[in-house]
C-alpha cells in the first residue's frame, strides 16, 4: 500500500499485560519508531505487517512493560561486581579474616594500593575492627564496604591514609566508632562511610562506563529497563554520560544528587547547595527526554534524614527497647529540611528522602507539608525511601501530601539474626509493625518498588517474591500481621507507579500508544504462578525503545 506505515515490530499470539489504568491485556502488540504503535488483537494489528516487519510469535507467552526500579545504586552495584567479595555470607569474625588473608595470597598488588572487599555483611553477620583486619599479613590499606553501604571497616593503614584519627571530628550524619580512649575503631557509619568508599574507589570516566556497561546488562537479563540513582556522583555521571556519548547506553537513567548537613552548615545557606544541583542537572541531562533513544535525567536531590535501625541511627519517636536512653535524632534540623524542601520547589527538584523510622518520617512530611502549603503550585513529586517502621496516622499523611511511598519489597524477608536483632530493639509491639508495605496500598499512597541495589544482591523476581509472601523462604516465618500484596501491585509499582515518581508516566511505565517501547517478554504468567514461584520467572527478551538490548540463548524466536 503506498505511503503506509507498518510495523517495525510485531509481537502477536501472547498476553500483552499494559499496566494501563484499567490493567487491560491485549493479543499484540506493534512498535515503529521506538514507540508502541498499536495493541489489540491479532486480526486487527495484522494489516500493520509490511515486508520489513519483524514479527515475532510469542506462543501465548506474556508481555509487559519493562521494569522501573526507582532507587538502586547502579555505579556501586556496577563497582561492586568486580573485585574481591564476601557474597553477602554470614561470617564470623574469624571466617572474615581468612577469607580476606586466602585472598591475599593469590594477589601480588603493590602494597600502596588499596584492598576493596566488597559483600561484608555487618548485620546479620560479624563486627570487624582495625584490630582484626591489622592481623592479615599485608602492608596494604584494607576497606570491607558493606552490603548495606552504610558501614566501612578499615585497618590501621587504611584509617592513617584517609587521615582518620583520635582528632578527628564525628560527622553531623554518622558516626566514627570509638574505644574508651577516643582512638577510632576502625568502624564508620552511614553517609561518611559511603563518602570514603567513593574517595577510594574512583574510576576514570572510561573505567567507569567499562562496569556499567556489565552492570546494565545483568539489570536487562532481570527486565529493568529504567533506574534512578539514588544516590548520584559527577564520577557516575561521567561514566553514564561516556556511555551515552559512545551509544551504549541502553538504560534509561535517572540520578539524584546529595545534599548533606554538613554542606548545609559549611555553605551557611541551602540556596548555594540547591544551585548545585541545579549545575549538575543542566551538565549532565542529555537532550532528546520526548524521543525513545536512552538517555540521562538528573532532577532529583537526595536527603539521608536517618540511618539504620540495627546500629540505633534510624530515627524513632519513641525510644529503642534495649536502650530506653534513646530514639537516635534526624541528620537535618526541621528548619534546615523544610528550606531545602522549599527551595527544591522552586527550582523543579524532586526531593527524595532516605527515610528508616517514624521520627526521621514526621520530620520529612512535616517539612513537605509546608513545601506543598507555601508553593501549592508545584509540580515536584516527593518520594520517601525505604519507611520501614511507620506511625500509624503517618499512612494519610502521604496520601494527602501526595509523597510517593519508595518501597523494598525484599526487606519484609527477615534472616533469623535480623528477625532476633529488630525484636530486640523494637519489642514485639514494633515489630509486628516493620515493613507495612499493604498499609500504604489501602491508605491511597502512589507506592513505587526498589531494589536498592547492591545493598541487597540483584534479584528482582525474588524480592517481588517476597512482596508477595512477606517471608524469606516457606521455611522462614513471616513477618507481622500486614497482608501480602497482590501481583497487581507488585508488578503496577515496578512499571508505571515508578514512572509517575520519576516523573515519566507520560512516556514510559506502560504499554499504550505513543509510549517508548520498552517492554519485556517472561517465560509465564506472573498472574498465574504461585507466589512461592514468582522468584524463578526468568526475562526471555528486553526491549528499550524498540531495540532489542537482552535476549536469552533459549530464546525460540
Amino acid at each position: 500500500m503506498k505511503n503506509a506505515v507498518y510495523a517495525d515490530t510485531l509481537l502477536h499470539n501472547g498476553t500483552v499485560w499494559t499496566a494501563d489504568a484499567a490493567g487491560t491485556c491485549h493479543q499484540a502488540i506493534a512498535l515503529h519508531d521506538g514507540r508502541i504503535m498499536a495493541t489489540g488483537t491479532d486480526d486487527e494489528l495484522l494489516s500493520l505487517i509490511g515486508p520489513e516487519t519483524c514479527s515475532i510469535n510469542l506462543d501465548g507467552r506474556v508481555v509487559m512493560p519493562g521494569l522501573i526500579d526507582s532507587h538502586m545504586h547502579p555505579y556501586w552495584g556496577a563497582k561492586l561486581l568486580a573485585g574481591f567479595s564476601l557474597d553477602y555470607q554470614s561470617l564470623t569474625t574469624e571466617e572474615t579474616v581468612a577469607r580476606i588473608q586466602a585472598h591475599l595470597e593469590n594477589d601480588d598488588t603493590p602494597d600502596d594500593i588499596w584492598l576493596l572487599v566488597r559483600g561484608w555483611l555487618r548485620i546479620g553477620g560479624s563486627d570487624v575492627s582495625r584490630h582484626d583486619l591489622d592481623r592479615l599479613a599485608t602492608h596494604r590499606p584494607v576497606m570491607l564496604f558493606s552490603n548495606d553501604c552504610h558501614f566501612i571497616a578499615l585497618n590501621s593503614r587504611g584509617l592513617d591514609r584517609l587521615g582518620i584519627n583520635k582528632e578527628t571530628a564525628d560527622p553531623p550524619d554518622g558516626n566514627i566508632l570509638r574505644d574508651a580512649s577516643g582512638e577510632p575503631i576502625g568502624i564508620i557509619e552511614d553517609a561518611p562511610a559511603m563518602r570514603y568508599y567513593d574517595q577510594v574507589s574512583r574510576l576514570s570516566p572510561q573505567e567507569g562506563a567499562q562496569v556499567l556497561a556489565k552492570a546494565q546488562q545483568m539489570l536487562h537479563r532481570q527486565g529493568v529497563t529504567t533506574v534512578m540513582d539514588a544516590r548520584t556522583e559527577p564520577e557516575a555521571l561521567e561514566a553514564f554520560k561516556h556511555l551515552w556519548h559512545s551509544g551504549e547506553l541502553t538504560l534509561r537513567v535517572h540520578a539524584a544528587a546529595e545534599i548533606t548537613p554538613d554542606e548545609v552548615k559549611k555553605t551557611g545557606n541551602a540556596e548555594a547547595a540547591v544551585s548545585r544541583i541545579v549545575a549538575l542537572h543542566q551538565r549532565y541531562t542529555t537532550p532528546g527526554q520526548q524521543e525513545p533513544a536512552p538517555g540521562i535525567t538528573l532532577s532529583h536531590a537526595k536527603f539521608f534524614i536517618d540511618g539504620m535501625l540495627p546500629n540505633r541511627t534510624a530515627y524513632l519517636r519513641e525510644p529503642y527497647s534495649d536502650a530506653p536512653e534513646t530514639c537516635a535524632h534526624s541528620y537535618f534540623t526541621e528548619r534546615q529540611l523544610t528550606l531545602l524542601c522549599l527551595l527544591c520547589a522552586r527550582a523543579g527538584l524532586y526531593p527524595h528522602m532516605h527515610i528508616i523510622a517514624d521520627g526521621a518520617a514526621e520530620l520529612a512530611l512535616d517539612a513537605l507539608e509546608i513545601m506543598r502549603t507555601l508553593e501549592p503550585d508545584s509540580t515536584v513529586r516527593p518520594a520517601l525511601a525505604h519507611n520501614d517502621l511507620m506511625a500509624p496516622h503517618q499512612y494519610a499523611r502521604f496520601a494527602e501530601l501526595d509523597v510517593v511511598a519508595n518501597l523494598s519489597w525484599q526487606w519484609a524477608g527477615l534472616t533469623d539474626e535480623l528477625m532476633a536483632a529488630y525484636q530486640r530493639l523494637l519489642g514485639e509491639t514494633r515489630i509486628n509493625g516493620l515493613e507495612t508495605h499493604g498499609k500504604f496500598f489501602d491508605s491511597g499512597v502512589t507506592v513505587a518498588y526498589n531494589s536498592d541495589w547492591p545493598i541487597d544482591p540483584p534479584d528482582e523476581w525474588f524480592n517481588f517474591q517476597v512482596g508477595l509472601t512477606r517471608r524469606l523462604s516457606p521455611d522462614h516465618p513471616r513477618l507481622g500481621s500486614d497482608r501480602d500484596l497482590t501481583v497487581n501491585e507488585v508488578l503496577r509499582a515496578a512499571t508505571i507507579n515508578a514512572a509517575y515518581a520519576l516523573g515519566r508516566e507520560d512516556v514510559t511505565g506502560s504499554l499504550e500508544p505513543g509510549k517508548f517501547a520498552d517492554l519485556i517478554v517472561l517465560d509465564r504468567n506472573p498472574f498465574t504462578t504461585p507466589p512461592d514461584a514468582f522468584g524463578q520467572i526468568k526475562v526471555l527478551l528486553t526491549m528499550v525503545g524498540g531495540k532489542v538490548v537482552w535476549r536469552a540463548d533459549t530464546l525460540p524466536f
